[in-house]
């Protein structure tokens, strides 16, 4: 009766860590999904902005790393290339781990790339990459 016991108690025990394991598991993966589709969001909302604008296109070109405790001004009502970008990097840095670095960047001919890219809890590199025509 006793060792009838105990190895329920080991059954139960190895459930258990499997069940842990697979909400940790969940949650990781969780938080992966909100850092890409805010990337997304993020890349959507660029390309939007610079087919606005077209002619100021050369102004967007560059590499930005988001950093939470130097945030730039945003004017969501101006409709500039500056401004534009500091809403843009403002929005990134509040959403993203610090230290994620989007970036605009002449592909080829008329074709750009915009790419966002940021490290998760582990140090593991996840990017979202978007080639577009203004």
């Amino acid at each position: 009766m006793l060792l009838e016991a105990l190895i329920a108690l080991v059954l139960l025990a190895v459930g258990l860590l499997g069940i842990a394991a697979v909400m940790l598991n969940g949650a990781r993966y969780s938080t992966d999904a909100q850092f890409r589709s805010v990337a997304m969001v993020g890349v959507s909302s660029m390309v939007d902005r610079i087919r606005q604008n077209p002619g100021a296109i050369a102004n967007y070109l560059g590499s930005y790393t988001t950093d939470p405790e130097n945030l730039p001004d945003c004017d969501p009502t101006a409709t500039n290339a500056a401004t534009d970008l500091a809403c843009w990097r403002r929005d990134l840095a509040l959403d993203l781990p610090p230290g994620s670095v989007a970036e605009i960047a002449l592909a080829t001919g008329n074709e750009y790339n915009i790419s966002v890219q940021w490290n998760d809890r582990d140090a593991q590199s996840h990017a979202v990459r978007y080639r577009f025509e203004p």
